[in-house]
């Protein structure tokens, strides 16, 4: 292998950067929010940038570098950067409230690389999911149900008109012919029998 495809794939090694991903997080009023952007420890990271786009418009920045003891923000003080017992940076969110819903961009930039995740950040209340996802499943059971009840009526209706007709066509045969009432349209060998029995 030439000294050129090894610089190459070095550089690519090195310099690889991650795919922007999406995560949702939901929690409820007035929880505590933890929002972590990468796995590495501050000795790995060069520095953190947190973006944040709230649902309201509102927006604000807050960044670390790693030989700093302080970050530098635009947000409230309950928006801070700190960090685990295994030293890994996080975004710190106190007591969430209503305006706090949005997204939040992290950018970790270390040696060879970049970490870039997406948050979108939700809430819910006293426990209780969103109505719209819950209605939206139970609106779904409810048709199913509707549509298994309206095949069931239709089957019934069609096999109940074709067992009528079976059975139509099945006892015709078997009705007896009714005797006539007028002497006169009874056979002719029926009408001698009754006249000698007369006679007698």
């Amino acid at each position: 292998m030439s000294v050129t495809s090894i610089s190459i794939l070095t550089v690519l090694s090195v310099l690889t950067i991650s795919a922007e991903d999406i995560q949702m997080v939901t929690t409820e009023l007035g929880k505590d929010v933890s929002l972590h952007c990468t796995n590495r420890t501050w000795s790995e990271i060069m520095f953190e940038t947190w973006k944040i786009r709230k649902t309201n418009g509102a927006e604000c920045q807050i960044a670390f570098r790693f030989d700093r003891t302080d970050a530098n923000s635009t947000c409230e003080d309950r928006i801070t950067i700190q960090n685990t017992s295994e030293n890994r940076p996080f975004l710190h969110v106190s007591h969430i409230n209503n305006a706090d819903e949005g997204n939040y961009t992290c950018q970790s930039t270390y040696n060879g690389g970049m970490d870039i995740v997406q948050f979108n950040v939700s809430f819910i209340e006293y426990g209780i999911e969103p109505p719209a996802e819950s209605d939206s499943g139970l609106v779904t059971i409810l048709s199913a149900i509707l549509a298994f009840l309206i095949m069931i009526l239709i089957t019934s209706f069609f096999f109940k008109r074709i067992l009528l007709a079976a059975l139509r066509s099945c006892c015709k045969s078997a009705i007896p012919a009714t005797m006539p009432s007028n002497k006169h349209q009874l056979p002719t060998w029926l009408r001698k029998s009754k006249g000698s029995v007369g006679v007698l």
